[in-house]
């Protein structure tokens, strides 16, 4: 784990001290990979533990840490459009990768999940539809934020 948390922000932090500006102009984005990292870690760790009686407090642990990680991802994603200024935000948010990366990312990866979580409770579906969303919602924040200074 001691390991793991620096590895998890390793990729925002090069981007932060990269000489691109769409990426270096930011300065927290190992803040915002690490907050990603948490909840997609613990959305494979849901995936992948056994759902059986004496697993259920701890399940309800990570739901908890999850939700925590989610609601900070998605504060440091509002913080990066703030951080980008109303010009650019405005381009990347016409672009392929910023319709990708609020519909992807923030509506289909964080908010719901969320939702399910809070409306669905535990219903059996959702403890498997919604870490797979974050899983996805993951995986596009990285893709979005990674090639999108090369198009913009």
């Amino acid at each position: 784990s001691f390991f793991g948390f620096f590895i998890a922000s390793y990729t925002g932090v090069l981007m932060d001290t990269s000489n691109q500006p769409f990426w270096s102009d930011q300065g927290f984005m190992g803040a915002l990979f690490l907050a990603s990292a948490a909840s997609t870690g613990v959305a494979a760790t849901y995936l992948l533990t056994p759902k059986r009686p004496e697993n259920e407090e701890g399940l309800g642990e990570l739901n908890g840490f999850d939700r925590w990680a989610m609601l900070l991802e998605l504060a440091l994603i509002l913080i990066f459009f703030i951080a980008l200024g109303a010009a650019l935000s405005a381009v990347f948010l016409t672009s392929v990768y910023g319709v990708v990366l609020v519909l992807g990312v923030i509506v289909l990866g964080l908010v719901v999940p969320l939702l399910l979580h809070r409306f669905a409770g535990h219903a059996r579906w959702v403890m498997y539809v919604a870490p797979i969303l974050v899983l996805i919602g993951g995986f596009l924040l990285r893709f979005v934020m990674v090639t999108i200074p090369h198009h913009v």
